[in-house]
């Protein structure tokens, strides 16, 4: 192959290379703050989907009643973000929320989301959450009642509700089984909450270590 070929292989990779990228731009990640609250972004093209991050300089601490409220979306710079999910962590160890209003449009509770939220007392989940991360509710003492929404098809598992209060627990109507193990209520440094009611409308099947309290 002579080398004025090879030259011209070349520059026709390089511009097949520069079409992708003016045509089909990749996907965009970084971070945005509105009103107080941090946001992972990722966006392609005019579309950005957002996740709460967690906080930086301090704890996230809601209005003078302890009540934060999520958007369903909002616009930065022109750009409009839809909040689609928690990161990991997002509102660990903020002691002084009592509650936390998240949009339907949220249907992903990262793990340890609400971890260590003493004051919590209002149920977060929305009707259109589909996941619930390891810890989710680990710690959270004032935190009496939780719906598990019928949309939530993974297993309640690891430490979700370690350390809390948790006195009743609801499993919405669904036709989709879902199971409880592994120290879903406790934890080697957490005890099992005082559980007095489960109500559950949906198949259930409980693991032998669902409330371990050893």
């Amino acid at each position: 192959m002579s080398k004025k070929t090879t030259s011209f292989s070349w520059l026709r990779v390089v511009a097949v290379i520069m079409a992708a990228w003016l045509f089909f731009p990749l996907a965009e990640a970084a971070k945005v703050t509105y009103n107080g609250i941090n946001y992972y972004y990722s966006r392609k093209g005019q579309e950005s989907k957002t996740q709460v991050d967690k906080w930086t300089d301090a704890p996230y601490t809601g209005d003078e009643n302890g009540v934060l409220e999520i958007p369903a979306s909002f616009e930065v710079n022109g750009t409009t973000y839809t909040v689609i999910a928690t990161r990991g962590a997002a509102f660990q160890g903020c002691t002084e929320l009592k509650e936390v209003r998240l949009p339907e449009t949220v249907t992903t509770i990262g793990n340890l989301t609400f971890d260590g939220c003493t004051s919590l007392e209002v149920d977060p989940l929305t009707p259109n959450i589909n996941s619930l991360g390891q810890k989710a509710f680990r710690g959270c003492t004032a935190l009496k009642e939780v719906t598990i929404p019928a949309t939530v098809t993974n297993d309640i598992a690891n430490q979700e509700f370690a350390g809390s209060g948790l006195q009743k627990l609801i499993f919405a109507d669904c036709e989709t089984p879902i199971k409880i193990l592994l120290g879903a209520f406790s934890d080697d440094e957490n005890p099992a909450p005082p559980l007095e009611e489960l109500v559950i409308h949906r198949n259930l099947v409980m693991g032998s270590s669902a409330y371990n309290t050893a």
